[in-house]
């Protein structure tokens, strides 16, 4: 079977990392796999370090159409390459799916509806996106659930993890990863929350992995609140290393379609607390895989850090029971069965007609 896969995002954070797993999980099933990426981007050069084949394209990007010919079915991975794979379909003539991975409402004008409508299926990556879905209107028999995965084995630099136990000597490490946008990542209660603890430990390092549009307003707040253990990492491409250092993993975001970095803390036995919003509430049970505190509750975020540095052996119950969590449902052979699944499907015909 040929599979054409189509992400055309700027950077490379945790959507790309997975189309770039769902590739690899599909070789080893046998499908030949081609990965259609912008020109010099992160993902194709990602890509080309894995040596997974790609193609990179330069806008406007509806002039490669012609190139989408011949494989059995179109695969978008995010908005643009959704658009690219709708706009171009009497030219490709081939049933296309495209994964959703952020658990917002889709605009309701009727290019968004089109574009939804003329696919023939879609792929939620949590049930929570897959309900917001519904109730915006895509029919349930349009639409499937299959959850990110993950690596199970250590990715890591020991040069580097070695550096970093280094820096952080001395210190328990509270890991964020994610961008640093305020709008839906929330770095900033992640802040407010690290002030609490501070006033109460002054062994703790805060350490922020990513960068984003607002790196500067945070660094700013960072100041204001008189933070003194902070640490701007910026992005990082492979974050493994850092989740080799740290004791906890915090994510604060007002929406997450799932949470890939709770992903990467389970496999390295971080520990992890986390808003519950969005998909996070599918990998984290409140006492059994991890922490939850309520979005935007800086106080509340505070006192599970605290609670959880403080607690060794429930906290490694926890990371007992969430690498069990990912072995059940998290592996990269799993997501590509799911998704070979379907497309066989559609290639027999049962999704073949646009929704």
């Amino acid at each position: 079977m040929r599979i054409c896969h189509i992400n055309l995002a700027r950077g490379f954070r945790g959507g790309e990392r997975q189309t770039l797993y769902l590739m690899e999980g599909l070789r080893k099933l046998g499908c030949v796999c081609k990965l259609f990426a912008r020109h010099k981007g992160g993902l194709a050069e990602a890509a080309r370090r894995e040596d997974l084949p790609v193609y990179g394209l330069s806008k406007p990007y509806f002039i490669s159409a012609f190139k989408l010919r011949g494989y059995d079915v179109i695969h978008a991975h995010e908005a643009k390459a959704h658009q690219l794979a709708a706009i171009t379909r009497r030219v490709h003539k081939r049933p296309f799916i495209v994964t959703r991975r952020v658990a917002r409402v889709p605009k309701r004008n009727r290019f968004t509806v089109a574009r939804y409508t003329a696919a023939a299926h879609t792929v939620a990556v949590s049930h929570t996106i897959a309900d917001i879905l519904v109730d915006w209107g895509l029919k349930r028999e349009c639409l499937s659930v299959i959850y990110d995965a993950v690596r199970l084995e250590d990715c890591s630099d020991l040069a580097r993890v070695t550096e970093l136990r280094r820096r952080f000597e001395g210190y328990q490490v509270v890991g964020s990863v994610g961008a640093l946008t305020i709008k839906d990542k929330d770095p900033v209660t992640f802040l407010e929350a690290a002030r609490h603890v501070q006033d109460q430990r002054n062994n703790v390092a805060f350490v922020l992995i990513g960068g984003g549009k607002d790196e500067g307003a945070v660094r700013a707040k960072a100041r204001e609140l008189g933070l003194k253990n902070v640490f701007f990492e910026g992005h990082q491409a492979d974050p493994y290393s850092y989740y080799s250092v740290m004791d906890l993993l915090v994510l604060t975001s007002k929406s997450e379609g799932l949470g890939s970095a709770i992903l990467d803390a389970f496999a390295y036995r971080v520990p992890v607390v986390a808003t519950a919003t969005g998909g996070i509430g599918e990998l984290i049970q409140d006492g059994h895989t991890g922490y939850l505190a309520p979005v935007g509750d800086a106080r509340a975020v505070a006192t599970k850090i605290l609670e959880a540095l403080g607690e060794r052996a429930r906290r490694n119950d926890y990371v007992d029971n969430a690498l069990s969590l990912l072995k059940s449902r998290h592996t990269i052979d799993m997501m590509a069965s799911h998704y070979a699944k379907l497309y066989q499907e559609l290639v027999e015909g049962d999704y073949a007609e646009p929704c």
